[in-house]
C-alpha cells in the first residue's frame, strides 16, 4: 500500500472492508452494494479505482468457495444481474455449491439467458454436480 500510486496524497483509513467479528466479511453485503454505497464507502480507498463489479465478483467467488449452501437462495439477484460477468461468476458458485435449490436456479436462468459465456458457465456447473436436466 505504501508504494500505490493512488495512496500517495490521501490519508489512511482505518480497515477499509470491516469485518463482521469473527475476521469473516458479509459477503453479501459486498455483493448487493448499490453504486452510492460504493462510492460512499469506498471513494476515498485504493478501492475506488477498480470499480464495484470486481468487488461484487470476488464476493460471489468467495461465497461458492465457502460450501454453505445457506447463501445459494441470496444468490437468485445476482444469477439476474444485468451484468454477465455477475452472472457467470453466480452460476459457478451456484455450481460449487450444489444442491437441488442451485440446480432449479441454474436451469430456470438458462432458459432465458441471452449470453454464450453465461450459458456455457451454466452448463459447466450443471456438469459439476451431475445434476439431471429434467
Amino acid at each position: 500500500q505504501v508504494v500505490c500510486p493512488h495512496n500517495q496524497n490521501i490519508s489512511p483509513v482505518d480497515n477499509e472492508l470491516k469485518n463482521n467479528g469473527d475476521g469473516n466479511y458479509d459477503l453479501l453485503d459486498l455483493l448487493y452494494l448499490t453504486n452510492r454505497e460504493y462510492r460512499d464507502k469506498f471513494a476515498e480507498s485504493a478501492l475506488s479505482w477498480r470499480g464495484r463489479k470486481v468487488l461484487q465478483r470476488n464476493a460471489v467467488v468467495a461465497i461458492g468457495n465457502t460450501g454453505d449452501k445457506g447463501f445459494v437462495p441470496k444468490l437468485k439477484d445476482a444469477l439476474n444481474d444485468r451484468r454477465p460477468l455477475i452472472r457467470i461468476h453466480t452460476a459457478w458458485a451456484l455450481g460449487e455449491l450444489g444442491g437441488d435449490k442451485s440446480r432449479d436456479m441454474l436451469l430456470k436462468r438458462k432458459r432465458i439467458e441471452d449470453d454464450v459465456q453465461v450459458q456455457e458457465e451454466i452448463d459447466m456447473a450443471l456438469k459439476k454436480h451431475d445434476f439431471r436436466q429434467h
